[in-house]
């Protein structure tokens, strides 16, 4: 919780300054993967929607108070034209900021963006979610089917799974006793990540030509067990994921390792109905 509030206090200490992902997330003393999902978790908010929103609200704070120019506001509050500038002001404020200066009332008021204050609520219907159980897995190997997603996309994923599975199984040079939703942290510091959907590696030599492969390194993992019952595995596996980023970890005395995560659907998993019993696997280390 500390570094989430130090990486929010930093937003609002660099309002009119460098403000990417990237610095947020240095603030943080996190990997901009980890808390872009962190972030999302405890507040709700993708990390830029929440910069730019506290960020037209200062500027419609000044529009109010001073003489700025709504060129020179544009340029202060990271715009890169006075026309994307009153875009974005327009979205939110339903007027454009030369109008909000000439005729303010107090109607743009409710639509401001104040600063988050943090609390330690749990998430609503979360509460029994049951502790991890931690296990040691040697490096393996798997392959499947890629897709770039960010939080505003990951709905899309079950297209993915999808499109998986119509390829002809069983897959050459592969194990079928489980199939694995690996998301890997990406180079991109927009806060996006690769999502794989795969199966183990028996034969790497065997393995089809349109099949992507990733290597796991070997690894400590918090592996929560969770139940879906949803026609929509990324609506299914939410309340898990917002347990685990925004209860779990920022109190368990452990890191995120920024390696590979992925869900294991296993046996107790019913491909047919979207439904049954699936495993998470979170790589830790001890955050000293």
């Amino acid at each position: 919780m500390d570094r989430l509030q130090d990486a929010l206090d930093y937003i609002e200490a660099n309002l009119t300054g460098e403000l990417s992902l990237a610095a947020v997330a240095g603030a943080a003393c996190m990997s901009p993967f980890h808390f872009a999902r962190t972030f999302r978790a405890q507040t709700g908010w993708t990390v830029m929607a929440y910069v730019q929103a506290r960020r037209l609200t200062a500027a419609a704070d000044r529009l109010l108070t001073g003489g700025d120019r709504l060129l020179d506001l544009a340029f202060a509050y990271g715009f890169e034209s006075q026309a994307t500038f009153t875009r974005a002001f327009k979205r939110k404020f339903a007027v454009p900021p030369g109008s909000l200066r000439r005729h303010s009332t107090d109607d743009w008021r409710i639509l401001r963006t104040l600063p988050l204050v943090l609390d330690d609520r749990r998430i609503d219907g979360v509460t029994d979610m049951h502790e991890p159980k931690f296990v040691d897995l040697p490096a393996f190997q798997a392959a499947g089917l890629k897709g770039r997603f960010d939080h505003s996309t990951r709905r899309k994923i079950g297209d993915l799974w999808s499109r998986f599975n119509n390829l002809p199984h069983p897959l050459p040079g592969t194990k079928q006793d489980a199939a694995y939703g690996i998301c890997s942290p990406p180079e991109a510091a927009d806060g996006s990540f690769d999502y794989i959907a795969a199966v183990a590696v028996e034969d790497a030599a065997a393995l089809p030509d349109d099949l992507v492969v990733i290597d796991i390194p070997a690894q400590h993992y918090a592996v929560f067990t969770h139940r879906i019952a949803s026609d929509n595995i990324s609506d299914g596996i939410e309340p898990i994921m917002q347990f685990i980023w925004k209860d779990w970890l920022p109190n368990s005395g452990y890191r995120y390792a920024n390696t590979p995560d992925f869900e294991l659907y296993g046996p107790r998993f019913d491909v047919e109905t979207l439904s049954g019993d699936i495993d998470i696997y979170v790589p830790v280390e001890p955050d000293d």
